[in-house]
């Protein structure tokens, strides 16, 4: 079976590919980082602005948000999508945003007849480092341990070492232990 996760987010959207035929430890396939908050000029009609990036549209970000989990479908061609089920406040208008984009991943694979099921974060923690209330770090260093003989994902972990890119690499640890606890556990809510 071929599960994609994302961890939807207001400037990156971190992805992995997992094929659950392979050994755990080997079975992440692809993962990658697709920026949503960046599409060149900012457009000339006025709309509702993104509250990260202010100068772009929010519907331009939603629209390449939505346009890139198409592509991701329709190359990786996964029996599941799985998500990160978002329990932030809906007060913030960042909270907002992500909650628009989780939404519009979830019309991408439901419009591709692709199911999709989400996890809550205290789960998706539990699951990896054993702890529903472990930090990003804490989270990244049980990904990076359980792939640490997987030269593929080690390079991920090697150069977010090396360029401290952990702010960017977050999202990709996150889709990753996504991935993971649907792997372990094949109980999320379905969307």
């Amino acid at each position: 079976m071929i599960q994609l996760a994302i961890d939807p987010a207001t400037k990156f959207l971190g992805y992995s590919i997992m094929d659950t035929s392979l050994t755990i430890g080997y079975d992440i396939t692809k993962y990658g980082l697709i920026r949503i908050d960046d599409i060149g000029e900012a457009s000339k009609i006025e709309g509702e602005r993104c509250c990260v990036c202010p100068q772009m549209l929010l519907s331009d970000k939603l629209l390449a948000a939505y346009n890139n989990c198409i592509d991701l479908i329709n190359q990786y061609r996964p029996d599941v999508i799985a998500l990160e089920d978002q329990f932030i406040s809906s007060k913030t208008p960042t909270a907002k945003d992500v909650i628009r984009v989780s939404g519009l991943i979830i019309l991408a694979a439901k419009q591709k007849g692709i199911p999709v099921v989400m996890y809550p974060p205290s789960e998706v923690k539990k699951a990896v480092a054993k702890k529903g209330n472990a930090t990003k770090e804490v989270v990244a260093e049980a990904v990076a341990d359980i792939y640490k003989n997987d030269a593929y994902v080690s390079m991920l972990v090697f150069s977010d070492k090396q360029t401290k890119t952990q702010d960017k690499t977050d999202d990709i640890y996150d889709s990753v232990a996504i991935n993971l606890t649907h792997r372990f556990t094949r109980n999320g809510k379905t969307a």
